[in-house]
């Protein structure tokens, strides 16, 4: 697996952007113009290390609330140290399921989008 890859680079062909706080929600838009983004995942109930995460210059970090013992009350921790370690990092969740309180709680918690896991379609 290309290095790439596995630390989340996503799509084309440019440098990565710096996300100002006005346009942290267009990460989508940024991807179909061309763009490149890179972020990387968060497996540890650690601020600390999400800090230091968003300091290495990533565009977002995914939290993983799947696959991992975070569960929603770390992710405000979490979010809120991402932003700490840089403000245009942007902090997204994988929640365990799709069920809308809980995705509201994610959102609530400080996540700024989420990854659905078994999305069938």
């Amino acid at each position: 697996m290309p290095l790439a890859t596995a630390c989340g680079m996503l799509a084309q062909n440019s440098l990565s952007p710096v996300f100002s706080k006005e346009d942290h929600v267009n990460l989508r838009q940024f991807l179909a113009s061309g763009g490149t983004i890179i972020g990387s995942w968060v497996s540890s109930a650690s601020p600390i290390a999400a800090e230091i995460m968003a300091r290495s210059g990533f565009d977002f970090l995914a939290i993983d609330g799947e696959h991992s013992p975070v569960q929603i009350p770390q992710v405000h921790s979490l979010c809120t140290a991402v932003r700490a370690g840089r403000p245009d990092c942007v902090p997204l969740v994988r929640v365990p399921d799709t069920r809308h309180s809980l995705v509201k709680q994610y959102m609530d918690a400080g996540a700024r989008g989420v990854i659905a896991p078994m999305v069938m379609g």
